[in-house]
């Protein structure tokens, strides 16, 4: 299967996630609703002479809230596994298969945030959930998290 992926770790070996496309969907095995955003560690205050704002950044970092859509319950137990290795600062890579065919190493939760699945088809049958996560880049040379998907 090509398509974006999601890589982690826990222990258990290399596991690797990705996205599934709805039937008859033209997006095929993409990350859905990517957003990039900056996360830096600032220390801000207004000078008392002339109540100008200063900042100091300790770090400057970027990072991305994106879905993984479709997941069958046959991949659960992995999300699951997902969802506690981030929790406890783990690491992922990505492969957003992009039209720059973009990867992103040693990504973790950005603070304040956490895993979130919900379920995206209520059939017994074949039930669906969708992967919410926001994530940043703890490399070592930082820039953004950009994905592009053509058409």
């Amino acid at each position: 299967m090509a398509g974006a992926s999601l890589t982690f770790d826990d222990g258990s070996g290399p596991t690797t996630l990705q996205p599934y496309p709805d039937a008859g969907a033209d997006a095929g095995h993409r990350f859905r609703n990517w957003i990039p955003f900056p996360e830096s560690a600032r220390a801000t205050d207004n000078a008392l002479a002339d109540g100008r704002l200063y900042t100091f950044d300790f770090r400057v970092g970027y990072g991305a809230s994106f879905e993984l859509p479709g997941l069958p319950r046959a991949v659960a137990g992995d999300v699951i596994r997902l969802m506690h290795h981030l929790e406890g600062g783990g690491f992922v890579d990505l492969d957003t298969a992009d039209a720059n065919a973009a990867t992103y190493t040693d990504c973790q939760l950005a603070p304040g945030t956490k895993p979130e699945l919900v379920a995206t088809r209520d059939d017994p049958n074949d039930p669906r959930y969708t992967l919410r996560l926001s994530l940043i880049s703890m490399d070592s040379t930082p820039a953004p998290l950009l994905c592009e998907y053509a058409g």
